[in-house]
């Protein structure tokens, strides 16, 4: 499945790198753009942060489990 999400202030994905986000979510981000600068396959040490666009592949669970917790800040430790 694909999905294009707008990362929301919080959550796990708001301060991630892209390659932590791919490997401890099993998916990968083909897509990342921040204000008016668009990078196809991003690096891995790229810096996600809330208001960027991410186009992701990954399971249908996969999917909507990103999505879920893109809804809710993330918990802090």
């Amino acid at each position: 499945s694909m999905i294009r999400l707008t990362v929301q202030p919080g959550t796990f994905m708001d301060g991630a790198e892209v390659g932590a986000l791919q490997t401890e979510n099993d998916m990968d981000i083909v897509l990342h753009r921040r204000g008016d600068s668009v990078d196809v396959q991003p690096a891995r040490h790229t810096v996600v942060r809330a208001g960027d666009t991410l186009v992701i592949f990954a399971s249908h669970e996969t999917i909507l489990n990103v999505v879920a917790r893109n809804r809710r800040p993330a918990r802090k430790s």
